[in-house]
């Protein structure tokens, strides 16, 4: 499996961690025993890399739209409440990150 397809793959189960075989066949069309062979490190074919890639775009499309109509149809102080809530996550995950990256670290230099 090259590194593309792996990423892919990651990328799908990141969103949808808890999809079925049969679950991932539904929503991408491709046929069920070629999800598996595919899972089991099949190369995909071109079709199969737009069906998963289309799949894993959608949430950010999503975001993006649903952005636009909060710029459209809200008032400045929801905005900024948003805003300050983005903000916050933002933060919260950075602090997250880098937790991680230095339980990582000092993990790696004692052994």
């Amino acid at each position: 499996m090259n590194t593309l397809q792996t990423s892919i793959i990651q990328n799908y189960r990141k969103i949808y961690p808890d999809h079925t075989l049969k679950e991932i066949s539904n929503l991408t069309g491709i046929q069920l025993t070629r999800v598996f062979r595919i899972l089991n490190g099949s190369e995909m074919k071109l079709s199969e890399y737009s069906a998963f890639t289309k799949i894993t775009s959608r949430p950010k499309k999503r975001i993006s739209a649903l952005f636009d109509e909060c710029l459209q149809k809200l008032s400045d102080m929801k905005l900024k409440e948003i805003s300050k809530e983005i903000e916050s996550l933002l933060k919260m995950q950075s602090t997250i990150t880098k937790s991680t990256r230095s339980e990582y670290v000092q993990y790696n230099t004692i052994g």
